[in-house]
Order: structure tokens, then C-alpha cells, then sequence
């Protein structure tokens, strides 16, 4: 998908471009209702800020802070979310059809009438309505009606209009039941929901900076400087993040303990706004000196994150079912389902060298991997 690959190669992740399918995601979005648009991205909220919360911290030991030569970071985290099967699917919502057709049952003889046109219950007409994510199949089937669906709905809508079971069953005998359900069947739409990307995993890379401050408190900084990116305007993300030392409060404390707030927003142009918020409290315990040491930590957190979206819908032909909400502009928030995180790593130190892992398990679960420089 043309710009969310875009947005997310901002953050030096790898591009996963379907070449058969090189149409962006709003030119899909456009094709279905809210609802159906909610189902569609949903899993990205997840997936993306279980992601932008991943690799928030690698020690639970807070910088110190000297004058004119601060204890800082400066880390590149690489996460990779992995897709559960839940999040690569959705089911397709219907909209009220208007089936034509039914005149044809008003046969010759018969003192009773029918409408030529009623509505019929969708989700009767597709029983099996289990349609791609964004991360789902990137060769989806259409959705048609099931012909037997259809019947059974014929023949409740002629027994509601005052028609009998003889009288059904007289129409069948004179030949005309079949090819009249055929006709109807046939004017029932098909539905082509839009293909996935087929993916997985979800990787991400995020530069990642944390500064001493006096009294055990560090900032944290992740940062893009903004980027025109052409037809989707522009983009631009910010994290911004506090943490401080439990432990020096505690007496004979024996392990580092910390807690950590942050606040991550992306923009993309006009369409999308990702926010995204974590807290945590880790420990972790240093063996061996500054210079060459190992640092096993776990920590706890619960966050939130959420995409607002917003778009038009565009469906000029006016044999789209959809063409009735042509020029529609839709606005719409999908918060994720990542509301709590348990996460176990590591951090090395080689010299000035830093080399962090860790997993974290929540409603999505990330790996991530962190290299960069660490001093004091």
C-alpha cells in the first residue's frame, strides 16, 4: 500500500508494497463505509502502536547528570509485532439491498400481489462474510450470493405478502421458481473487498535518544523531522518521554527500579493521526562495571494508542453500489487493543557500546533489538 508503506519507511522500516496491487490505502478506504473502513485498518492501530511502544527503556538505571557532560543514550531500535491470526481478518458489514425481481411472482390466476421490490437481509444473502485486513490476504475472494439464501428469502417475503405454501409450491410446478430465483440472484451485487498485504510481521525502526537530568530524571526523545510526502501532504512524529528513579527512594534498594511515562504522535498529511501513550515500572540489575557489564530487566506497563482517520469517499460510476455516498467525507477513530505489556530483555555494554533485546508480551507481542551508544 503505496503511502502507508511510505510513512512507515520514514521510520527506516521496510517497505512491503504489494506489486500486484500498488493502489494506496485510501484509494481502498474509499471504497466502503465506516464501518467496513474500521475493520479494514483496525489491526494498524494495534500492530503499530504495540510497536511505537516497544523498546521504550533497556535499564531501569537512570543517567546521571554532570555539569557540562550529561549521561545520554543514543539508541536505534529495531521491533518486529507479530500479526495475530485474529488481526488478519474482519467480517464484511452488508449494506440494506434493494432486490428487484419480484414482480415475476404475481403469476397469472392468483389474486395476489407482491412488490417488485423488496429488501432482503444481507446477512442471509452472504453467510460467509470473512473478508482480509490491511494485513490480511492479498488475494481476497468476492463476496456473492449464496442462491439458497436467496430462496429461503423469496419464500419468506411470499408468505409475508399473503402467498401459501400451495400457491409456492404451484409456481415450482408450472417451471418458473427456478429461473425466477436465478434472475434474482443474478441482480444481487457481488463485492470485491480490497485486498490485504499479506503480512506477519510488522517491523519498525525508531531513532531513540535519553539525556540525564538532576535528581534521578531522564528525558527521552524519539524524533522525524517532518517530510513532504507529495500527494499525502506531510509527515512528522514526535515522542516525548520522562523517567525517574524509584529506587533512590528505597533504602538498600538492591536492584535499579524505575518508572517512565511517554507520549508518541504521528501525522500523515490530512488522513491520519496516530497517537499513542505508554507508562511503565521496570527494574533491572547491573553485574560487572560501567565499562563492560550485563543488565538483565523486566518491567510492566499499560498504554493506549489510537489512529484518527479521514478521508472521502469516491465512487463517481454510478453502477457502484457505494456511488449514493460519492463526495462523502468520512472521519473516523480506531483505538488499539494494546492495553498492557510485560517485557523481559537484556542490555550489554561494551565500552561505549550498547546492545539491548527484549520481548514483550501483550495483545500483540514484539521483539525488539536496540544497538547504539550509552555513556554513564
Amino acid at each position: 500500500m503505496r503511502w502507508i508503506s511510505l510513512c512507515l519507511a520514514l521510520f527506516f522500516v521496510v517497505s512491503f508494497t504489494s506489486p500486484a496491487r500498488s493502489a494506496g490505502l485510501e484509494e481502498e478506504l474509499t471504497r466502503m463505509a465506516t464501518e467496513n473502513a474500521k475493520g479494514y485498518v483496525g489491526p494498524l492501530s494495534t500492530a503499530f502502536g504495540t510497536a511505537m511502544n516497544s523498546g521504550l527503556y533497556q535499564s531501569a538505571k537512570t543517567h546521571g547528570s554532570f555539569p557540562g557532560v550529561p549521561g545520554f543514550d543514543l539508541m536505534v531500535k529495531f521491533s518486529m509485532v507479530t500479526i495475530p491470526d485474529v488481526g488478519t481478518t474482519y467480517t464484511f458489514l452488508m449494506p440494506v439491498l434493494p432486490v428487484t425481481g419480484m414482480s415475476q411472482f404475481n403469476v397469472p390466476g392468483m389474486s395476489k400481489t407482491l412488490s417488485d421490490t423488496i429488501e432482503f437481509d444481507t446477512n442471509i444473502l452472504y453467510p460467509d462474510r470473512e473478508v482480509p485486513t490491511l494485513f490480511g490476504s492479498d488475494k481476497p475472494d468476492s463476496l456473492k450470493p449464496d442462491p439458497n439464501g436467496v430462496e429461503s428469502m423469496v419464500e419468506a417475503a411470499l408468505l409475508n405478502a399473503g402467498f401459501t405454501a400451495a400457491d409456492i409450491q404451484m409456481i415450482k410446478d408450472q417451471g418458473k421458481w427456478d429461473p425466477m430465483i436465478a434472475d434474482i440472484t443474478g441482480s444481487v451485487p457481488t463485492f470485491l473487498p480490497p485486498p490485504g498485504i499479506n503480512l506477519t510481521m510488522l517491523p519498525m525502526v525508531m531513532p531513540q535518544v535519553a539525556v540525564g537530568l538532576p535528581f534521578g530524571t531522564e528525558l527521552g526523545l524519539r524524533m522525524i523531522p517532518t517530510v513532504d510526502a507529495g500527494d499525502i501532504g506531510k509527515v512528522s512524529f514526535l515522542g516525548l518521554g520522562v523517567k525517574h528513579s524509584i529506587s533512590q527512594w528505597i533504602p538498600l534498594c538492591p536492584v535499579d527500579i524505575a518508572g517512565q511515562f511517554y507520549w508518541q504522535k504521528l501525522e500523515v498529511g490530512s488522513v491520519l493521526t496516530s497517537t499513542h501513550v505508554a507508562f511503565n515500572v521496570h527494574a533491572s540489575k547491573q553485574f560487572g562495571p560501567n565499562m563492560l557489564n550485563w543488565t538483565p530487566y523486566i518491567g510492566l506497563g499499560v498504554e493506549s494508542s489510537s489512529i484518527d482517520i479521514e478521508y472521502t469517499i469516491s465512487a463517481p460510476n454510478q453502477s457502484d453500489i457505494m456511488h449514493a455516498f460519492d463526495g462523502r467525507k468520512i472521519t473516523f477513530g480506531l483505538p488499539g487493543d494494546n492495553k498492557g505489556r510485560f517485557t523481559v530483555g537484556s542490555r550489554f555494554m561494551l565500552a561505549l557500546i550498547a546492545i539491548d533485546a527484549s520481548y514483550s508480551i501483550g495483545n500483540y507481542n514484539s521483539a525488539t533489538l536496540g544497538v547504539g551508544f550509552s555513556f554513564n
